[in-house]
């Protein structure tokens, strides 16, 4: 039969992460402290505590020895994937010393429910999403439960979707997303096209995933606090992890500190980066730009990742890159 999956759209969209209240965090130092320590003192939860009263017991944060599964819905060693997140958070949490088993990509057949509800709701125009249904979650989980190594300290799923997969395993499983599909639907565009079907079945995923996991980790408090609300978890299951910078190499303070210094002061240099410019709202940030030069300020926007749709007319001081793939070296 047909399957889908790791090439299928996202039914969890990324709204992405920033640097939180306690500044930029690593990716795998953070789990790994959860995992060890408990949570950073920027967060609102307390150490890692299972429903069954399991406590990881204390070691340094970085200290080898801690083995994960990473399991996630696309390849984690494509960094095209989910804009590199997976990617870099699996060799995060390598560089903070844990031993890593990925698991993913995971597929779903497409039963001929799922062809059919595809093909009407399309005409009705709204959306529908498969691997949201109950069916490809199992599907999903029993790949990942058949990969994941009986030995593991814990389980990373990378979004509520896998998460909601988790059923019935002995490890705890941490959850990490940008948002919950509770706050997605009056938030997210697409998710307001939702068809009947796919509305019930977010709903359920989410509901699923918070009941699968020990410790439900968002890249923001908005997140955090719409899952609190939409799923009754405790303070001590919720964590805020932003998502870090997805940058193999961090620049230094001195570098930074440098190229601010660097910075003209006679003109306003922007950057809008997206490969979807209705949902990014790149036509905001060109009206942003003009009426910036509006008021006699010089003005340079650089847009990365997409070119404008439509017949937007763009002004002189717009430079147009285009699509940059993550495999070009800086």
């Amino acid at each position: 039969p047909a399957k889908t999956g790791a090439g299928e759209e996202d039914a969890d969209p990324p709204l992405r992460g920033g640097f939180g209240r306690g500044g930029e965090r690593r990716h795998g130092a953070t789990i790994v402290m959860h995992l060890t320590r408990g949570a950073p003192r920027a967060s609102p939860s307390s150490p890692l505590r299972c429903r069954s009263g399991f406590a990881v017991s204390v070691r340094s944060p970085a200290a080898p020895g801690v083995k994960l599964a990473l399991v996630s819905l696309n390849d984690s060693t494509d960094i095209l994937q989910w804009s590199g997140l997976n990617y870099h958070i699996a060799r995060s949490l390598e560089r903070a010393g844990a031993t890593l088993v990925r698991v993913g990509p995971l597929t779903h057949p497409w039963s001929s429910g799922m062809k059919l509800r595809r093909r009407w709701y399309g005409l009705l125009g709204r959306t529908y999403h498969a691997n949201m249904e109950s069916s490809a979650l199992d599907a999903f989980g029993a790949q990942a439960r058949a990969a994941i190594p009986g030995d593991v300290d814990a389980v990373v799923a990378v979004t509520s979707m896998i998460a909601a997969s988790l059923d019935g395993l002995r490890a705890p499983v941490i959850s990490w997303d940008d948002a919950s599909p509770a706050a997605l639907v009056d938030y997210y565009p697409e998710f307001e096209r939702l068809s009947a079907r796919s509305a019930r079945d977010a709903m359920a995923m989410g509901r699923r995933a918070a009941q699968n996991v020990q410790l439900a980790m968002y890249a923001s408090e908005w997140a955090a606090d719409g899952a609190r609300a939409a799923y009754a978890l405790p303070l001590e299951r919720v964590a805020v992890v932003p998502f870090g910078a997805n940058l193999d190499t961090m620049p230094s303070s001195d570098e930074v500190q440098s190229a601010i210094t660097a910075r003209p002061r006679t003109r306003c240099r922007l950057l809008w980066v997206g490969v979807d410019w209705e949902r990014k709202r790149g036509d905001l940030v060109v009206e942003i730009a003009q009426r910036i030069a509006a008021h006699g300020i010089p003005v340079d926007l650089t847009i990365v990742g997409c070119r404008p749709s439509g017949d937007l007319e763009l002004p002189e001081w717009v430079q147009l890159e285009g699509y940059v793939s993550k495999r070009t070296a800086a």
